[in-house]
């Protein structure tokens, strides 16, 4: 599965636990930097982080993904939003 990490960077064990829970091995991490710019649409900059992921139309709609989502939960729910319409 692919793990899109859009927060803080994760540790072995964290990546270890996300299997566990899953059942799924972690085949790759892609980690997003994520920060807003408070003064501009956050709607916009969450549009825009979601289409700077890497992966094909095909793999959106294919690939296991599991999603670390922002620390900011006003962030974390419009990218959840966005990738939902993925």
């Amino acid at each position: 599965m692919i793990l899109l990490n859009f927060s803080h960077p994760l540790t072995p064990i964290q990546i270890a636990a996300s299997e566990t829970l899953s059942s799924w091995k972690v085949e790759g991490v892609v980690d997003i930097k994520t920060h807003f710019d408070h003064t501009g649409s956050f709607t916009e900059q969450a549009r825009e982080l979601v289409q700077s992921v890497q992966l094909s139309p095909a793999e959106w709609q294919t690939a296991r993904i599991l999603v670390n989502p922002p620390a900011l939960s006003v962030i974390a729910a419009l990218v959840l939003a966005e990738l939902h319409g993925r």
